[in-house]
């Protein structure tokens, strides 16, 4: 069983939200920080874990500390404090510091780590979220490069070709950037103009245009868009194109199906129809001959989109099965080792908020290629659910992405989103969430909402809390079309919400005991232990003053932030002042929790 390090909030955002300031130069409690962090590299696994307080595990922590501590020959890394960089965002301390890597024979690569701080006892900081990924990766890609470079030289040879056919077709534009291979055929992705990737997401103008081109020389898709997708990945044997927010459709004869004019087009089989489309705010369907048709061709086309059921029916899986990538032909011998292909989502997706425009980073090997390693995104996979009837304007939807990462200090990786959509299918606003399994969202009252869930990473097993899968609860508001999280410094923020019932204590629960012989600690249960309610009880009074004499439970309350209340009131054991001082939802809670577990027998 993996531990867990520290007592991760089940509740994110417990410190309201404050504006970014930016500073040019490192504040002394970033250059503190660093300094402590620096001297702590060299000692051991348990006096650095020390400095965490994060669900990430021992194994991702130490995997990626490793890398910094030059305990391999092969590659050496320098962080470079001089020019670390450090900002406030939303109550953390950020500190992103450069680490060079260098190996022998090879080019040095610089890339950051960032270190994600909370503040808690005594001012004293801890690292929240280790973001040593892109260091991770960096340090093992070089460190196989070193090792594998007689079987990276006969990659990079195989790959010579599609480079040799670019260079000839580039004669007739300003630059040819990919390629992708469709059943024996290579395809070119043309560019006219300055091609800046990142401008494909938005994150800069776009300043050129891409058209698509078969191996032979024929133009397929003329180079007047602004993007061409995968082939096949929406309509067979077809691409999307991207034109000023548009899509539209070419078969791979050159031949256009559909012009640039729809927000989206959803395949979609039945009678005379082809496809479901979205054109501007009409809803409309294309039949066998691509013709436009407006409104919906039968109550079931139209509730299959008004439902979502074209998002949630099924799950959607890029780079799976070594999909028809695109490979970027960057002249980079590390970015092809690495196999970094792209795929390119079909507008309705990307509509709908669940992916980007361009995803990257996939693997391009096919299977018998495995001998020569490759770091990157095996897949990514998207599920959908349609989860709450917000307003008669509103919806919800909740979407998750697992990612499989190869190479990487873990393996898999999950985020999820509820995106708020209008009536007609436009997405509105999203927050985030931290799981989707058992998601559930319901309305508390006329303003507040509550989801719960089960989280990424597990909240125990702890000397606090017996239970491993605790659930995870967050509150919402709906202002001005935007979900806007409640914060709540209590790990259990429901109780400060919601007056309880059964459904708050009850569950199918792992449990770990470390009372217990080791062979006997693993368990299961259908309530919340006495520890965990008895906690729940004492965070509630805390907020009040209840005077804290457990050394776990003031450490554990101090670095929750749930003891800034208590500022407010004078500090007691006397229960009936806190209860007195209680809010109505609060009284009710503590009501509630002594049915169960009676008076307060002796001070905690």
């Amino acid at each position: 069983m993996k531990k867990i390090i520290g007592y991760t909030l089940l509740i994110v955002g417990i410190v309201a939200a404050c504006s970014i300031v930016r500073k040019e130069k490192l504040d002394k409690d970033a250059e503190q920080f660093l300094a402590d962090f620096k001297n702590v590299l060299t000692k051991s696994d348990a006096e650095i874990l020390a400095m965490f307080f994060s669900g990430q595990t021992e194994e991702e922590i130490l995997s990626g500390i490793t890398v910094l501590q030059n305990k391999d020959t092969t590659v050496s890394t320098s962080i470079r404090y001089a020019e670390a960089t450090a900002k406030w965002e939303d109550g953390y301390l950020l500190i992103d510091v450069p680490v060079q890597i260098d190996a022998k024979g090879e080019e040095m690569v610089v890339k950051h780590l960032t270190l994600k701080l909370i503040q808690k006892k005594a001012r004293k900081f801890y690292i929240n979220r280790f973001g040593g990924e892109e260091v991770y990766t960096a340090y093992q890609s070089l460190k196989y490069q070193v090792e594998n470079r007689d079987l990276l030289a006969k990659r990079l040879q195989a790959l010579k070709v599609f480079y040799d056919r670019a260079m000839e077709l580039q004669k007739n534009f300003d630059s040819v950037v990919w390629y992708t291979q469709f059943k024996d055929t290579t395809y070119y992705f043309a560019v006219n103009g300055t091609f800046v990737l990142d401008s494909l997401n938005g994150k800069s103008p776009t300043t050129f245009k891409m058209g698509l081109v078969h191996e032979n020389g024929k133009i397929v898709v003329p180079v007047e868009y602004d993007l061409i997708g995968n082939p096949s990945i929406n309509i067979p044997d077809a691409v999307e194109v991207k034109r000023d927010g548009k899509v539209g459709y070419f078969d791979l004869t050159g031949k256009m199906l559909v012009p640039a004019e729809y927000t989206w087009v959803v395949p979609y089989e039945d009678g005379e129809s082809k496809a479901l489309v979205k054109k501007d705010t009409v809803f409309g369907w294309l039949d066998a001959s691509y013709q436009f048709h407006e409104n919906f061709p039968s109550e079931k086309a139209e509730k299959y989109i008004r439902e979502f059921t074209y998002l949630t029916e099924k799950k959607f899986v890029f780079g799976g099965d070594h999909q028809q990538l695109i490979v970027n032909l960057a002249q980079n011998e590390r970015y092809n080792y690495e196999s970094r292909g792209i795929i390119v989502a079909p507008g309705f997706l990307v509509n709908n908020n669940i992916f980007d425009w361009v995803q990257t980073d996939f693997i391009t090997l096919k299977p018998n290629e495995d001998k020569i390693f490759s770091f990157g995104n095996a897949y990514k996979e998207n599920s959908n659910q349609f989860s709450f009837n917000l307003s008669e304007s509103f919806d919800l939807l909740l979407n998750s992405i697992e990612t499989r990462y190869i190479g990487g200090r873990g393996e898999f990786y999950t985020t999820s989103k509820i995106n708020v959509v209008d009536k007609n299918q436009r997405f509105i606003s999203s927050v985030d969430v931290w799981g989707n399994e058992g998601f559930t969202f319901k309305r508390v009252n006329e303003n507040l909402y509550q989801a719960s869930y089960l989280a990424y990473y597990e909240e125990g097993p702890s000397p606090t809390f017996k239970e491993i899968n605790l659930p995870a609860y967050s509150f919402f508001k709906f202002e001005n079309s935007k979900l806007e999280r409640v914060a709540s410094s209590r790990l259990f923020g429901f109780t400060k919400y919601v007056k309880m019932d059964s459904s708050y204590i009850t569950g199918n629960f792992k449990t770990y005991d470390y009372s217990l012989p080791e062979n006997q600690r693993e368990g299961t249960s259908t309530m919340l232990s006495r520890e965990t309610l008895e906690y729940m009880r004492i965070e509630i009074l805390a907020s009040y003053g209840y005077l804290i004499t457990n050394e776990v439970y003031l450490e554990n309350f101090q670095m929750a932030g749930n003891l800034d209340d208590q500022k407010y009131y004078p500090k007691t054991l006397d229960y009936q002042t806190h209860y007195t001082r209680a809010s109505e939802i609060d009284k009710y809670n503590l009501d509630f929790l002594a049915k169960i577990l009676g008076p307060i027998a002796k001070p905690i």
